[in-house]
């Protein structure tokens, strides 16, 4: 987990999702985030992060099934 008062960068900087890509190791391509403030959605996905502007819990869902990160049972 990153809290951004902890890493003293602030979203939607995108300094916030390189530093923990690089702190991951990980390409912007392979990323998901989610944040309830459009600002911060658009931010990532100017990096290449895929991203969800956060409305309720369920359209949330939906979209970590759909993209492979979340399966979700059907029975």
């Amino acid at each position: 987990m990153y809290a951004s008062h902890r890493m003293g960068i602030i979203k939607p900087s995108p300094d916030f999702w390189v530093y923990i890509l690089n702190q991951e190791q990980a390409d912007p391509g392979a990323a998901f985030f989610t944040d309830d403030l459009e600002e911060n959605t658009e931010a990532a996905e100017k990096l290449g992060i895929a991203v969800h502007l956060f409305t309720a819990a369920e359209g949330l869902a939906a979209v970590l099934n759909a993209g492979g990160y979340l399966l979700l049972s059907t029975s």
